[in-house]
């Protein structure tokens, strides 16, 4: 359920804080995003939709370029860095949605001390 999901993904942060990853996990990153991007373009829509985009905020007429340049860049030190900067367990903030009561007791055994705030029902 929700909290194995959950405790893959603190898992698998602390195992690239420690470890990083491999070039071939990088290849296959880099390599999925750069072919995503490309479907991102494929309409007169699209196109049209993140030019606009880039006018609004003020973007060079070739920051996607750029952007793919600097993707294709990525090391596998840039990515330890940037885990190890940016990715705070201590602080990070998790919200699940759902029937807190199936969970509750498995979350404080697993995670310890959390705030549960419970939301008004919409219908």
């Amino acid at each position: 359920g929700s909290l194995e999901a959950l405790s893959e993904i603190l898992s698998g942060i602390r195992e690239i804080q420690k470890n990083g990853i491999s070039p071939e996990e990088l290849n296959l990153a880099r390599d999925t995003l750069v072919n995503q991007f490309v479907f991102k373009f494929s309409s007169r829509y699209q196109i049209a939709s993140r030019m606009v985009v880039l006018e609004q905020k003020g973007l060079p007429e070739d920051f996607l370029e750029r952007y793919l340049k600097a993707l294709k860049a990525v090391s596998q030190e840039d990515v330890l860095r940037v885990a190890g900067e940016y990715y705070h367990l201590e602080k990070l903030k998790i919200v699940l949605v759902g029937d807190f009561a199936k969970v509750r007791k498995a979350m404080q055994k697993q995670f310890g001390k959390f705030r549960e705030i419970t939301l008004p029902h919409y219908e």
